[in-house]
């Protein structure tokens, strides 16, 4: 089962409140050869002596520092050092179930498939369940299907967290330095290069309704980036 490498990437602002959890849902994995990449971006909290904390007692953990740049610069920097065989993303103020990445490795290399999905559930920040969002199951064949069913948003999600890709349909694929809908634009690319696409019914992904992230906050100028992101796709 733990033949091939999967490297998370995670990136992390200021999220000292929930990244505890979030890194001990990843260390915990039953799928247990991975890559764990926790992207420091430019923290003034305690974030960056948490993820110290952890590198000390798992040399799966690598750690990069790095000035402030946003999600995307982050990310990228992580795609950029990656030598997983697969790439998944985890939020730094989320979880994940620990059977997620063995359930997403198991379906998508049995069915030789480039990405893999699963549902989620949202949840309050003590971590009580508020909803969950499952998927059909079913398999996605040739790049025009992949593509229209993400575009159409049918039996799909805009994230890139709850997704398991192959790391060769990412070769010089990048998040576009944007504050909002980069993983629309770079789930576009994805899918585009995906021959076969498999989803899955199950919740694996917690997704925490944190008031103080970027998608919760009030309209500004930044969140004009989803019609750049759209103009780019």
């Amino acid at each position: 089962m733990n033949n091939s490498k999967i490297s998370i990437i995670v990136p992390i602002y200021n999220n000292e409140s929930f990244l505890d959890v979030c890194i001990k849902s990843v260390i915990n994995q039953s799928y247990t050869n991975l890559e764990i990449i926790l992207v420091n971006d430019g923290s003034t909290d305690h974030s960056f002596d948490i993820c110290k904390k952890y590198a000390a007692i798992d040399n799966r953990i690598i750690i990069i520092d790095k000035e402030n740049g946003g999600v995307s610069s982050a990310r990228n920097k992580g795609l950029d050092i990656a030598t997983g065989d697969y790439i998944g993303f985890v939020d730094s103020d989320d979880y994940i179930s620990y059977e997620m990445y063995e359930k997403l490795y198991s379906f998508i290399t049995n069915n030789n498939a480039d990405i893999a999905e699963c549902g989620y559930f949202t949840v309050k920040p003590d971590c009580r369940i508020l909803k969950e969002y499952p998927l059909k199951e079913e398999v996605t064949l040739g790049n025009y299907e992949c593509s229209y069913n993400y575009l159409t948003k049918n039996n799909t999600t805009n994230f890139n967290v709850n997704k398991l890709y192959r790391k060769t349909i990412l070769k010089n694929i990048r998040f576009l330095e944007l504050k909002y809908s980069e993983d629309y634009a770079f789930n576009v690319m994805a899918f585009y290069n995906c021959k076969k696409k498999i989803t899955i019914k199950d919740c694996y992904y917690y997704y925490i309704n944190n008031p103080n992230s970027a998608c919760n906050q009030g309209f500004n100028e930044d969140k004009f980036d989803i019609l750049k992101s759209g103009k780019e796709v």
